[in-house]
């Protein structure tokens, strides 16, 4: 075989190629070629060593933040669980105390000025838990109501509500308690009751009491207080009933208490405006003595009580008093006066009497009606020209109107002021 591979015919004469020049040629470009591919290899392969190298490097950083996350994580664990014992070490002291705290001790503690509102709180729960089983309760439990309804003026809704639980769970120990209590304490609890919308344990202690024979102690106005709860809270059908109840609303020694009920009872029946108007006249009599109405204006009491249409129908017919008042002057001259009809005039009627006549019509056309009544009466006489004559009925007047003034009067009109001339 030729080793010859190739022939070429040139400018520059023959040029002759053999197997072996060729296949050296071929050889060479091969390890060019695997030389270049070896050199990127190369590269590559360093390129990757040094990713290869930020990775671990990277990692071992990460290792490095987890070891001290682990430790950070461990103080805080450590940390925790001390705050935990010293938790429930105090917890365990606060226990301690609260089972030697007995009843006296609370109060002590209650009646200090230095006390804070949450350890008053925190007190009242504990005496409310051991009352039942301390004898001492009964020695200090108005002393108890006084901190109590203070206390719980200032507390919030769900601090409250602890304190509402403690005392739902012995009910019937402390309402009995309470109920032996005076009069202006069990009244001082149907207002707190009633300021914290306590309605069920409301109407408990409100049947108590009347069952009871707490109810005799009460004095005039501290009974009809006591009524106002019960027409308020809708119990009077259920308390009517009973034997002490009916004693006591029916006292003549009682008048302001008996009126009240006669007149609410009455109306109840007939359902007449005139003895609602003696209903509310009393009320706006002794509207300052009211407990009822020192958190509300009497308008939403008298809604709370009787229902829209009653109240409309009321103050029509107040003003409709007013109104024919005024007609039938106008109609029959300044002389003119239903208040003589009912027995009022200076002669011939003795200064209780001339009262009498008056109280009668305040009861029938209310106070604003009697006092235009009388003021009509001291405008015309207090001319000049008859100052003289009328001195005696003037001054008589003007006595019926302060004594009105006194008797009635709580700001729901303007007051009629009259300068002496000189």
């Amino acid at each position: 075989m030729s080793n010859v591979l190739v022939k070429s015919v040139g400018s520059g004469g023959i040029s002759i190629i053999t197997r072996d020049h060729a296949l050296e040629m071929i050889t060479e470009n091969f390890n060019e070629f695997f030389d270049e591919l070896e050199n990127m290899t190369q590269l590559e392969t360093e390129a990757l060593k040094n990713e290869i190298q930020g990775r671990n490097m990277y990692i071992q950083q990460l290792k490095s933040e987890k070891e001290l996350l682990l430790k950070e994580i461990g103080i805080i664990k450590k940390v925790n669980n001390n705050l935990l014992e010293e938790r429930k070490k105090l917890r365990k002291e606060i226990d301690a105390k609260n089972k030697i705290m007995d009843f006296t001790d609370g109060m002590i503690v209650l009646l200090n000025k230095k006390c804070t509102l949450e350890e008053k709180q925190k007190v009242i729960e504990h005496l409310f838990r051991i009352g039942i089983d301390d004898e001492n309760s009964k020695l200090y439990i108005e002393e108890f109501i006084d901190v109590l309804s203070n206390c719980l003026s200032l507390l919030d809704v769900n601090q409250s509500k602890r304190i509402k639980s403690l005392l739902k769970k012995n009910i019937d120990f402390y309402h009995e308690l309470f109920s032996n209590t005076t009069p202006q304490a069990q009244l001082k609890i149907l207002h707190m009751y009633k300021v914290k919308n306590w309605s069920e344990l409301l109407e408990n202690f409100l049947e108590r009491t009347v069952q009871s024979n707490s109810l005799k102690r009460f004095s005039d106005i501290e009974g009809l207080n006591l009524l106002l709860y019960i027409i308020y809270y809708k119990k009077l059908s259920k308390l009517e009933q009973n034997k002490t109840f009916k004693l006591y609303y029916h006292d003549q020694n009682k008048p302001l208490s008996a009126k009240l009920y006669k007149s609410y009872h009455d109306y109840s029946l007939s359902k007449t405006l005139r003895e609602l108007n003696k209903f509310i006249s009393i009320i706006s009599e002794e509207q300052k003595n009211i407990d009822l109405l020192k958190g509300e204006i009497i308008q939403y009491f008298l809604e709370k009580v009787f229902t829209a249409k009653e109240v409309e129908n009321y103050r029509m017919f107040k003003k409709y008093n007013i109104q024919t008042a005024e007609k039938k002057t106008k109609q029959f001259g300044i002389n003119f006066s239903e208040l003589r009809k009912y027995g009022y005039q200076i002669s011939g009627r003795t200064d209780e009497q001339r009262w009498q006549a008056l109280n009668d019509f305040v009861e029938e056309y209310g106070l604003e009606v009697t006092v235009a009544e009388l003021s009509k009466r001291i405008k015309l006489k207090s001319r000049e020209e008859d100052q003289k004559k009328y001195s005696n009925a003037l001054c008589k007047w003007n006595s019926d109107l302060e004594k009105l003034k006194i008797q009635y009067y709580r700001g729901d009109f303007p007051w009629p002021n009259f300068e002496k001339k000189n």
